[in-house]
């Protein structure tokens, strides 16, 4: 998602920006609402890039500019980021040395920049998960912001924010209305299914199907395991200078980076099978292909050959429901997932 779609898609909120930044009155916190994770955190990463950018004419961002290339490459050295990076996927208030949380976060708008009259940017993704106490630490900085800083605050759920943090930022609203599954291994994951719904009563075939599933979920695991190596890098290979106390606070933090990374993918995971089997129920109740939501997750030749039945449906909704209850509530994924694929070929 770039400027084009944006542009295409939120005409009003991408020409206001614009005029707002022509005229220099952009202001110093935003709030970005989306009812779709990768259209709110792409749309966080164009509004940084109109703060940014030094173009002098109306493109904002132009994608050409110094400080474009190095924003488009993650390479901006006054960009910092605030994130669930726990098993708890909170974000705490912590300490200033403590990295990934809100006394941390906040303490690097404090710094001297690399740059002369470089615009500090700070973004603050899922916001929604930073505990009270953060939020209230993060009020004074809210409204007294550290000079040439902005920050942005992205959300899909702004009902878990203070109203005295929301009063303190402009609302930029780019709902969809629709949720996008292009993550890694949905393609697999929707395949899977696919194959489900059509699936005979048979042991050997659930099993199969129990181990694909499981897979896809192991999967997940390992992406977020790569991520956060790549991300910390840098911090990987200092780990041998580090004494045994040092080693094991970096260690905890790492796993914990890690932990909340995979929840997170995990959780788009779940969206996504409840999603499918929800469809198959609006299908059921006489909803055309083309009017569904999502209908480039399903296989329209296997649909061919389904025979749609309310009561089914009706039955595969609830099991999808039971499945996304079981998961969020750290039931073991394992026994999640049998009892989800058992469900599907012999009870319904």
């Amino acid at each position: 998602m770039n400027l084009e779609y944006f542009s295409k898609n939120f005409p009003y909120v991408v020409d206001s920006l614009k005029a707002a930044r022509t005229n220099n009155r952009l202001a110093h916190a935003y709030l970005v609402y989306s009812d779709d994770s990768e259209t709110r955190k792409s749309f966080a990463y164009l509004l940084a890039g109109i703060f940014t950018c030094t173009a002098k004419g109306e493109t904002f961002p132009c994608g050409i500019c110094g400080r474009c290339i190095s924003m488009g490459k993650g390479t901006y050295q006054d960009l910092y980021k605030l994130e669930p990076a726990s098993k708890s996927r909170r974000i705490t208030i912590g300490k200033e040395n403590e990295p990934n949380t809100m006394r941390w976060f906040q303490s690097r708008f404090y710094y001297s920049s690399m740059v002369s009259d470089a615009k500090k940017i700070g973004i603050v993704f899922e916001a929604d998960r930073l505990v009270t106490e953060a939020q209230n630490a993060f009020l004074k900085t809210l409204e007294e912001p550290p000079k040439n800083s902005n920050f942005i605050l992205v959300t899909g759920n702004r009902k878990m924010l203070l109203p005295t943090i929301l009063s303190r930022c402009q609302l930029i609203s780019v709902v969809t209305n629709k949720t996008t599954y292009d993550f890694n291994h949905s393609e697999t994951l929707f395949s899977i299914l696919n194959g489900l719904l059509l699936s005979e009563r048979s042991i050997a075939k659930a099993d199969s199907i129990i181990t694909s599933l499981g897979d896809v979920f192991s999967s997940l695991n390992n992406d977020a395991q790569e991520e956060i190596s790549e991300e910390w890098k840098d911090e990987l290979e200092k780990t041998s200078e580090m004494d045994s106390s040092e080693k094991k606070q970096f260690s905890a933090a790492f796993e914990g980076a890690v932990a909340s990374s995979y929840l997170l993918k995990r959780e788009k995971a779940i969206n996504a099978i409840y999603v499918w089997f929800s469809e198959v129920f609006q299908m059921s109740l006489g909803i055309s292909f083309k009017d569904l939501a999502n209908p480039e997750i399903f296989d329209q030749e296997i649909l061919k050959e389904y025979k749609f039945d309310v009561d089914k449906a009706s039955k595969l909704l609830s099991f999808a429901e039971r499945f996304s209850s079981a998961m969020k509530f750290n039931i073991d994924e394992s026994l999640a997932i049998h009892e989800l694929v058992m469900n599907v070929i012999f009870k319904s």
